[in-house]
């Protein structure tokens, strides 16, 4: 019982490969015919046409098409107000997580509110890539007292639970907002680790754009988990072994 959100913007090269790795990873996992969410970020290549052809042939696809780029946050917020399953996960639409790793994802669903996920073959990422995750892991870690291996790795959530949240991130820091504010509320939560397909490729997560929004929604946090609603995100997370 899951809602699959896949953010594709000039994704065309990959889109395909991706519904089928999350289409066969389920049927792996025993989770046939999950709910696939396409959200076609504005994409200016044939993105849209890929998912209008997944949404035409298969019940459980549906298309979400965006005029414009949006960004990630929107995609996710459009995608979590259709979700009809109790868990969501986002998955990217670079075809990025293995089929082993999604698996796994789908396997332990429900072995907590909250499955995380961190990459074994940090290698792919190349050095700068590693340093600045590390960096960024060690000030949440140091910030909000959360001791998980990627705070900003793929994530299957409590549907339900993160509807209640107010995201307001608009690209990537969405993720690790979802994250933050759910530990901080007390879920449990069980990792599993796994693999990453294309590294570097076609990354654009180091642009300047994407780090000014990764530090106005850090200080945002901030302010809403020690001070605004300190006593709502007051609880401490639980491991799941």
């Amino acid at each position: 019982m899951i809602s699959v959100f896949i953010p594709a913007y000039n994704e065309a090269a990959n889109l395909a490969a991706t519904v089928d790795t999350v289409t066969a990873a389920a049927i792996k996992a025993g989770c046939a015919g999950p709910q696939i969410i396409i959200v076609d970020d504005g994409s200016r290549d044939a993105t849209g046409a890929i998912a209008a052809d997944f949404a035409g042939r298969l019940p459980n696809v549906t298309v979400i098409e965006h005029a414009t780029n949006q960004g990630l946050g929107a995609g996710f917020r459009d995608a979590l107000a259709i979700a009809t399953r109790d868990r969501f996960l986002i998955v990217p639409g670079d075809n990025d997580i293995a089929p082993d790793l999604l698996c796994a994802l789908f396997q332990n669903a429900y072995r907590a509110d909250m499955v995380l996920s961190y990459f074994v073959n940090k290698e792919a990422r190349g050095v700068a890539r590693n340093v600045i995750s590390l960096i960024f892991g060690a000030i949440y870690m140091i910030t909000f007292g959360i001791f998980v291996q990627y705070i900003n790795g793929p994530c299957v959530y409590p549907t339900d639970r993160l509807r209640r949240l107010d995201l307001r991130a608009n690209r990537f820091s969405i993720v690790v907002e979802a994250t933050i504010k759910l530990l901080c509320s007390g879920a449990t939560y069980y990792e599993v680790a796994g693999y990453m397909q294309n590294g570097l490729a076609g990354s654009t997560s180091l642009s300047l754009r994407n780090l000014a929004e990764v530090i106005r929604s850090y200080l945002r946090l901030v302010y809403e988990i020690k001070v605004s609603h300190r006593k709502e995100f007051a609880k401490r997370p639980c491991r799941v072994m």
